[in-house]
């Protein structure tokens, strides 16, 4: 069967496989081109893909804009808050309900601790430096000599939160 269209290609002659050409076939095709017409269909058969290949369906939504008559505000973004160290304090509820004036030093203790003479341990203390209004907070963990005048010794990271520790003693007002 291969030898047939080979020889109808390159002889170009009138007569396909010793037929005259002018015999015709049903349809009226002769018979050396209803041959090559079968060869065509079997042999040269193109497969269909099983899934159809058409692209997904698009839908347009229309975009309006609102009227512009005037300028708008740009809106500002909100102020960042900047990350600060906590401070060595104890925060609670309610307010000191007992107060107290007096000098307030500062000795190397534990971050965020004070000593008292006369409060009990576990008390938690603000701690307002009266010059200036800078206030902490420290908790009760320590006792002091009973000196004149000093109501409270602080931490040095307590006593930096109100004063320098170049200042050696303030006058505070603490509260508990």
């Amino acid at each position: 069967m291969t030898v047939l269209p080979i020889v109808l290609l390159e002889g170009g002659s009138t007569q396909a496989a010793g037929r005259p050409q002018t015999s015709a076939a049903p349809g009226g095709l002769h018979l050396h081109q209803r041959v090559l017409h079968r060869i065509a269909l079997v042999d040269n058969r193109v497969t269909q893909p099983s899934t159809p290949t058409t692209a997904a369906p698009t839908t347009t939504v229309p975009v309006t804009s609102p009227p512009t008559t005037a300028a708008q505000p740009v809106p500002t973004p909100a102020p960042v808050a900047q990350a600060v160290a906590p401070a060595p304090t104890t925060t609670t509820t309610a307010g000191p309900s007992h107060h107290q004036t007096g000098l307030a030093t500062w000795y190397a203790w534990r971050s965020g601790q004070c000593a008292s003479p006369t409060l009990p341990m576990g008390t938690t203390v603000w701690v307002t430096n009266v010059a200036t209004g800078a206030s902490a907070s420290c908790l009760v963990t320590d006792r002091e000599a009973a000196n004149p005048g000093r109501v409270i010794d602080l931490d040095t990271s307590v006593f930096q939160a109100i004063a320098p520790l170049s200042a050696g003693a303030v006058t505070v007002t603490i509260g508990w």
